[in-house]
């Protein structure tokens, strides 16, 4: 029962789409296996993992008819997980394409606090995609996936407030909403505040608050942060210089994907 467990936790981060783990045929296989059979019985969390393989043709062959039954399944009985089928009318994936009925699911599992399904009505809103731009409501968008610890979509909150789109414009809030998504666990506003702080653009260049904030970007797996660090240790700009730990850095942001640190360390 634990292997099962182990192979279904595997399978979900493998779906998502920064996933780094690669199971193999044999582990998918046996997830699918699970799956459907958890689906069968009504869990509607193996439903959508089951239509995400069956979308994506991870470990299967590609059914996107298969994978709309799943996620209606899903959206039935738990709304906050209709974000997947608006998914598909957004894209036009195995259905005519829908946008406004697309809205429709994603406002429905954002209603149900799925953080980002708010984070993509924002988006839809800001860029004005299927429906008339609108920034303000972007921003509230923005605000209640960032509130539901949705931590792009304080990024893109604090962007709202730094160009004044949607939201009266001020530099101080968009570096708070930064400073409470980081410390609330949000790695990658870490790595934004810290650039800022280092970038010298929006503030004075403060090493003494950046480096600190790029190190917690790195702790948590944010490759750009550990790439800048091994950069500052590569140059001796803002820290001393020092080969060593500018390759332990950069071997680390390699390993996460960042390209230009594994050319840089010849992988």
């Amino acid at each position: 029962m634990k292997r099962i467990a182990s192979l279904i936790a595997l399978l979900a981060l493998f779906l998502l789409p920064a996933a780094q783990a690669q199971p193999t045929q044999e582990e998918l296989e046996a997830a699918r296996v699970t799956l459907d059979g958890r689906c069968a019985l009504g869990e509607s969390r193996a439903c959508i993992l089951l239509g995400r393989m069956y979308r994506t043709g991870t470990g299967v062959e590609a059914d996107l008819a298969r994978a709309h039954e799943l996620f209606n399944l899903s959206c039935a009985s738990d709304p906050s997980l209709c974000g997947d089928l608006g998914a598909l009318y957004l894209s036009g994936d195995g259905v005519e394409q829908n946008i406004p009925t697309a809205i429709g699911y994603f406002s429905l599992a954002c209603d149900n606090n799925a953080a980002n399904n708010c984070r993509t009505l924002g988006m839809l809103f800001r860029d004005g995609v299927g429906v008339e731009q609108d920034l303000e409501s972007a921003v509230s968008m923005f605000r209640r996936a960032c509130d539901l610890r949705d931590f792009n979509g304080c990024s893109f909150l604090s962007t709202a407030f730094l160009n004044g789109a949607g939201v009266e414009q001020s530099t101080e809030t968009a570096l708070s909403i930064l400073q409470v998504a980081c410390d609330g666990g949000g790695a990658i506003n870490c790595y934004e505040l810290g650039m800022i702080h280092l970038q010298g653009d929006l503030t004075p260049v403060n090493y003494e608050l950046g480096i600190p904030l790029l190190q917690r970007a790195c702790d948590g797996e944010i490759a750009q942060g550990c790439a800048f660090m091994g950069l500052m240790f590569h140059h001796g700009q803002g820290a001393p210089s020092d080969p060593e730990t500018a390759a332990r850095y950069l071997l680390r942001a390699c390993d996460l994907g960042d390209p230009t640190a594994c050319q840089m360390m010849g992988r």
